[in-house]
């Protein structure tokens, strides 16, 4: 004859508010993957723009300006190499770098660009 088992009553498990928002943060999940895609699609843009804005310059310096450009890293690394790169450029090809930079950096708070009153 088989044993009846007691039926065991399941609760649904409520996640805690302050749990819920911890999971918000975990690494992996869906808003950071994201986060990160967008992240890197800004850097690999302003990275293209400026390696393009640096491919007619001259010289040793410009050489090592291109390789430094060509290493760079993260988007930290090319903001470094922005000043140097915006010193050597011809002003009527200053126009893309700075439109890069204030695309990637909307309220950055440095004046890329002169805008009348």
């Amino acid at each position: 004859m088989p044993v009846k088992t007691p039926a065991i009553a399941m609760k649904t498990a409520r996640l805690s508010p302050e749990l819920d928002a911890s999971l918000q943060n975990i690494p992996g999940m869906p808003q950071e993957r994201l986060a990160r895609v967008a992240a890197r699609r800004v850097f690999v843009e302003m990275k293209q723009c400026f390696m393009e804005s640096a491919a007619g310059l001259q010289g040793a310096s410009a050489a090592l300006l291109k390789r430094q450009l060509r290493i760079a890293g993260d988007i930290g690394e090319l903001l470094e190499l922005s000043d140097t790169l915006l010193a050597v450029l011809p002003p009527e090809e200053r126009k893309a770098v700075r439109r890069q930079l204030d695309a990637a950096f909307p309220m950055a708070g440095r004046d890329t660009e002169f805008v009348p009153l």
